[in-house]
């Protein structure tokens, strides 16, 4: 489904952003830039100088491209560390199910592959996971909007912004992903190796480090560099089943409240039937609160 310029943080995300103060947030899709320094080329499809394997497994180079073989292994730049950039990359797949990551800001050099998993993000590469490890997924963070991937065997662009705790991912061209982190600021770029069945390709690897005054380290930061739009969500409080009578009364008391005091605005309802494409374009956040519902999977997949 498409929403105001996409601002998916989700239901919790949104109740963090206003535990944290939200009094003068302000809504928005923009996101925080940042002045653009010269891009390094990673890899140039002729040699991989620079970079180092760790872990089982590896990559070849073959026709312009890195290949990864077996697993579970790491293939990582070590030249250098980058904090705020742009990743451009392209990459295929063997098959829908194969299984990658694009490794993001793991603050040390290893010889673990697992290091990178427990103390950077990972940008998936899986067309078959659910959303929370699908590609465009920050892997177990932040759940993919949509599945933007080509089929097996065509080449994708994947575009990964970092600016403070703000990552924004792009996958041909469509925003998948939007995520608040909470991890180091600054790290290595590595790509991974899954297993023998995985088979994915990656050319054309470069990274243009950013330059960024004050770049947003928590969700409250990132509204308050936006615009000063109100930002409208809908509120979905219907139930499956039993009626939380109570809870949803008490969503009504608080809410309006909060209305009152920052830059939400909030539309109440249980009727379902306002879960369409149409409608859900005009708010910046869908919040189920409170909520059990149940949906049979849409005959028509929405995008």
């Amino acid at each position: 489904m498409k929403m105001n310029g996409w601002r998916k943080f989700g239901s919790v995300a949104m109740i963090a952003a206003l535990a944290m103060g939200c009094a003068g947030v302000q809504g928005g899709a923009r996101g925080v830039g940042g002045a653009e320094g010269r891009s390094i080329v990673l890899f140039d499809g002729e040699n991989t100088e620079g970079w180092r394997q760790i872990g089982p497994g590896g990559f070849t180079l073959e026709n312009g491209a890195l290949v990864s073989h077996g697993g579970m292994g790491l293939f990582y730049y070590a030249e250098r560390p980058f904090r705020d950039f742009v990743l451009e990359l392209e990459y295929k797949t063997n098959s829908p199910g194969a299984n990658s990551g694009i490794f993001v800001r793991f603050p040390e050099q290893t010889d673990d592959p697992w290091v990178p998993v427990d103390a950077g993000y990972e940008i998936q590469i899986d067309d078959l996971q659910d959303p929370l490890h699908q590609t465009g997924a920050v892997y177990t963070f932040s759940p993919a909007s949509h599945l933007a991937a080509k089929p097996a065997g065509e080449w994708n662009e994947y575009r990964i912004e970092v600016r403070g705790q703000h990552y924004q991912i792009y996958l041909n061209g469509a925003k998948v992903n939007e995520f608040i982190g909470t991890r180091g600021r600054e790290g290595y770029i590595g790509l991974q190796n899954h297993d023998d069945d995985s088979k994915v390709w990656f050319r054309n690897i470069r990274v243009t480090p950013l330059s960024v005054d004050n770049p947003p380290m928590t969700l409250a930061d990132l509204f308050e560099a936006q615009s000063d739009q109100p930002i409208r969500t809908l509120v979905i409080t219907a139930t499956h089943g039993f009626r939380h009578t109570e809870a949803i009364e008490a969503i009504h008391q608080v809410l309006p409240e909060l209305e009152r005091t920052t830059e939400f605005e909030f539309d109440l309802t249980e009727d379902l039937s306002v879960l369409t494409p149409a409608n859900l374009a005009s708010y910046d956040l869908l919040f189920l609160a409170n909520s059990t519902l149940r949906a049979e999977p849409c005959a028509t997949p929405l995008s």
